[in-house]
C-alpha cells in the first residue's frame, strides 16, 4: 500500500493519486512509491498545464507511465490542484484555514473563488487539498437528518387523522 507523503494516506496499490488529498503517487520500478510527482515529468506536465495544455499534458503522463486515461486524468488535475494550493501564498492559507477550523467550508470555497477567480471545481479541490493537509474534518450530514424528520411526522399525522 503506497502511503502519501502528503496528508500520510494509505491508498490501495491500484491508484495513481492519493484518495484522501489528490497527491501524485510516483511509479518505482514495477510499483509505486508515497512521494509526489517529480523530476523532469512533472516539470513537462506542469509547462505543458501554464500553456494551457492539459490535453496533451494528459497525453504526456500516460505515455510515460502507462497509465490508463482516467488515472492520468486524475494525476495531471491532482498536479495542477497540488500546485494551485502550493500559490495560495501564507496570507491566504491562513484565512482559509481559520474558515475551515470554524466549520464554514463553503465561505472558505467561496472566499478562495473570490480572490483567484477559480471555478467552483478547481476552488472545492483546493479546500479539500487543504483540509487533508492539516487534517481538518468536514461533516457531510446534509439534509438526510431533516427529509426523515419530515417523512415520519408527516406519516404520524396521517395515521392520527385516519383514526
Amino acid at each position: 500500500m503506497p502511503r502519501c507523503s502528503s496528508c500520510h494516506h494509505d491508498n490501495p496499490a491500484r491508484v495513481m493519486t492519493c484518495e484522501r488529498c489528490g497527491t501524485v503517487l510516483e511509479r518505482d520500478g514495477g510499483g509505486r512509491s508515497s512521494g509526489p510527482l517529480s523530476g523532469p515529468l512533472a516539470e513537462r506536465v506542469r509547462s505543458l498545464l501554464d500553456q494551457g495544455r492539459k490535453i496533451e499534458a494528459i497525453k504526456i503522463y500516460r505515455e510515460a507511465t502507462g497509465a490508463g486515461l482516467k488515472e492520468a486524468k486524475d494525476a495531471v488535475e491532482a498536479l495542477e490542484v497540488g500546485r494551485a494550493a502550493r500559490d495560495l501564498g501564507a496570507p491566504m492559507e491562513t484565512r482559509l484555514l481559520d474558515l475551515l477550523r470554524q466549520g464554514k467550508r463553503i465561505e472558505a470555497i467561496k472566499v478562495h473563488r473570490a480572490v483567484t477567480g477559480s471555478d467552483l471545481r478547481a476552488a472545492k479541490d483546493v479546500i479539500d487539498a487543504l483540509c487533508a493537509k492539516h487534517g481538518i474534518e468536514h461533516g457531510r450530514s446534509g439534509c438526510l437528518p431533516l427529509l426523515l424528520l419530515l417523512t415520519f411526522s408527516l406519516a404520524g399525522l396521517g395515521a392520527y387523522f385516519r383514526i
